[in-house]
């Protein structure tokens, strides 16, 4: 439970960096890709991993994870941000949280096969479901988007999002030896950084960026604890035996609570006539995932 508090805590933060971004003015994409280095940096210099990579003598099956799970971390962002430009903030949130149900799926069926799941469990997550939905309404009077992108883009936004998830699950239940937990994402940040710095330098116009001091303090600020979220996933992963069913609608739950409560009473948003209802569904689902998981 303490790692899983720990992956809420620190994905939260992620959301609540980028509120602050907004105020400071920086450019998103450019942070987003020094938060990459800034993540692999930081793996590097977690205790221990500089001399575990240096025992690797040959590339391992959860390497190549780790680099196709990195490899989805920038187009899933281009998706999410490209469906809130033409389509609308609701509708890629919506598409974003709602992709916990097929990592939850996949890992019922497919890497927990034997393990009974609780009537409970089931309820909860619709609970969640319902709470997700209740978050995301806002008030939204502009129709943007033709009939194509109202369906193409929330969907790949869905799918881009269970993706990685699964791919994290199925990592950590097949591939990821215990001792090598640490050094996962070190590899799957550095497929991210990489892909990212081939589209910068094909970017010219964001080049500029790179010589303003706040874009490197966003990218630091934002890349250490990102890469603490993927280390505290995967081992609350594997505390809870890699139940993916509880691990992620309990993250993605408690992250919808923690930020809704930083948006009311640290940047003072008016909250929405839906939030207390959301927030309250939320805790409920909480409950009931975690003691029918």
């Amino acid at each position: 439970m303490f790692y899983l508090l720990l992956a809420v805590l620190f994905t939260a933060w992620l959301l609540v960096a980028f509120r602050v971004f907004a105020r400071w003015g920086t450019d998103n994409f450019t942070v987003i890709v020094i938060n990459y280095w800034v993540c692999v940096l930081t793996g590097l210099l977690f205790p221990g991993n500089l001399t575990l990579l240096s025992t690797q003598s040959q590339w391992k099956p959860w390497m190549w994870m780790a680099l196709a799970t990195g490899a989805c971390f920038l187009p899933t962002f281009f998706l999410m941000s490209y469906t809130v430009k033409k389509v609308s903030v609701t509708v890629a949130t919506l598409a974003n949280k709602t992709s916990l149900v097929l990592p939850v799926l996949v890992s019922v069926l497919l890497l927990r096969p034997g393990n009974p799941v609780g009537m409970g469990l089931w309820i909860g997550l619709l609970i969640g479901l319902a709470a997700i939905v209740l978050s995301s309404i806002q008030e939204e009077n502009e129709q943007k988007g033709n009939s194509w992108q109202r369906i193409v883009l929330p969907l790949a936004v869905f799918l881009g999002g269970a993706l990685v998830d699964i791919l994290i699950n199925i990592s950590n239940a097949w591939f990821i030896p215990a001792q090598a937990s640490s050094l996962f994402p070190v590899f799957a940040f550095f497929s991210s950084a990489f892909t990212g710095a081939l589209v910068l330098v094909c970017l010219p116009e964001k080049w500029m960026e790179f010589k303003k001091t706040k874009t490197w303090l966003a990218g630091l600020v934002l890349g250490i604890p990102n890469f603490l979220s993927i280390l505290f996933l995967l081992q609350a992963l594997e505390a809870f035996n890699n139940n993916g069913a509880v691990v992620f609608p309990v993250l993605n739950m408690a992250v919808i609570v923690v930020n809704a409560l930083a948006g009311i009473f640290v940047f003072k948003e008016k909250p929405g006539k839906w939030l207390p209802a959301a927030l309250v569904l939320s805790v409920i689902a909480l409950i009931l995932v975690l003691t029918n998981g």
